[in-house]
């Protein structure tokens, strides 16, 4: 039987039984592999969830439409969007909403809009904005996933639920 052997690097360090590829990688060849040292490397995230923060809430901003860019061809879009993805089995995915920080907003610092596309449709209510927006800050993805639009005269109420992807 015979002894397992080191191999050592130019420097005289075990390096593991790993073959040294030059030139690649700045002497990190091993890394280079796997996309180098900086983690340039999309790779698959085994324990990433969706986590839910807020399970229902609605959109404040919207009842009318007024002058939020949004219209009746767009909430009827969106609803039709929503009856499509919770008929079709196969895909359970709902409907996703954009949102966006204002922090500049004079009358509510941790202000978030939420968009369907480039279109802005309300704000989150200001009572549970400050912990989405920081969340936001801090460089999380969070969105907004469609539940329903309740009619209340010429009024719209859209309902929706705040996600964080992690």
């Amino acid at each position: 039987m015979s002894e397992p052997t080191m191999s050592l690097d130019s420097e005289g360090t075990d390096s593991g039984g790993l073959m040294p590829l030059p030139g690649i990688g700045g002497g990190h060849g091993e890394l280079a592999l796997f996309g180098g040292l900086s983690g340039d490397v999309d790779m698959p995230k085994p324990y990433a969830n969706a986590i839910t923060l807020i399970e229902r809430t609605y959109l404040v901003g919207s009842r009318g439409f007024g002058d939020s860019g949004a219209d009746e061809t767009m909430l009827h879009g969106l609803t039709q969007a929503a009856n499509t993805a919770g008929a079709n089995t196969d895909d359970e995915s709902p409907v996703r909403l954009r949102l966006e920080r204002e922090p500049q907003d004079a009358q509510d610092r941790w202000a978030v809009r939420v968009y369907v596309g480039g279109t802005p449709i309300g704000y989150l209510r200001a009572h549970e904005n400050e912990i989405i927006a920081r969340l936001m800050d801090a460089g999380k993805y969070v969105y907004a996933e469609y539940l329903e639009t309740e009619t209340l005269g010429e009024y719209h109420r859209l309902w929706v639920k705040l996600v964080l992807d992690d």
